[in-house]
């Protein structure tokens, strides 16, 4: 009997202290600032992960060329290229690739773009091949290293891409150095 009056008089019911609510809230409040602070990390460490998926095409006044009959057909590849029809640019750049007049001024913008538009249709032996061709010494020779630093990636040659993304982060001026940094870090994590 004297259970059933307990459970009837709310008096009699033992209530939780105020300290212990407190701890729990404070414990509660601890676990939703761990899972916080855990999500912010996971989602820095993934920043490399959105640069390398969402690289940009190089600038149309990289590719620009002063027009004549041979460069009309690579206006209308640069056009297409712009417009992400990367398919149709590398037909018309494969047009161009006996002209040995266009090819002498223009051989290391063709080649990156070319390597740009196959690494775009993920033909990545097709984007190392014309990526490879621009010199060291060449004028477009640093954007051709990231480039190549993104298709090594994404062909999962993982050291490769590194040892491209080092030199850009060594050279001086790189135009993808902070990009650079910020791969090569979360790679490493």
């Amino acid at each position: 009997m004297v259970l059933q009056q307990n459970k009837l008089n709310p008096f009699h019911q033992e209530t939780m202290s105020s300290f212990a609510k407190y701890l729990v809230l404070a414990g509660l409040l601890y676990i939703a600032l761990f899972a916080f602070n855990l999500y912010n990390l996971y989602d820095q460490s993934r920043e490399h992960i959105n640069l390398l998926a969402n690289f940009r095409d190089p600038d149309y006044s990289l590719l620009h060329v002063e027009s004549n009959s041979l460069d009309d057909t690579w206006t209308q590849a640069t056009m297409t290229f712009m417009m992400k029809d990367y398919q149709k640019s590398l037909r018309l750049m494969n047009e161009l690739a006996d002209e040995d007049n266009f090819m002498a001024d223009h051989t290391e913008k063709y080649h990156l773009m070319k390597g740009v538009a196959y690494l775009r249709t993920q033909q990545h032996l097709k984007a190392e091949e014309a990526l490879d061709f621009i010199p060291i010494s060449g004028v477009y020779h640093n954007h051709a290293l990231w480039y190549s630093a993104i298709n090594y990636i994404q062909q999962s040659k993982i050291d490769l891409g590194k040892q491209n993304l080092r030199q850009i982060i060594k050279a001086e001026n790189h135009p993808k150095q902070t990009e650079a940094a910020t791969i090569l870090e979360g790679m490493n994590h």
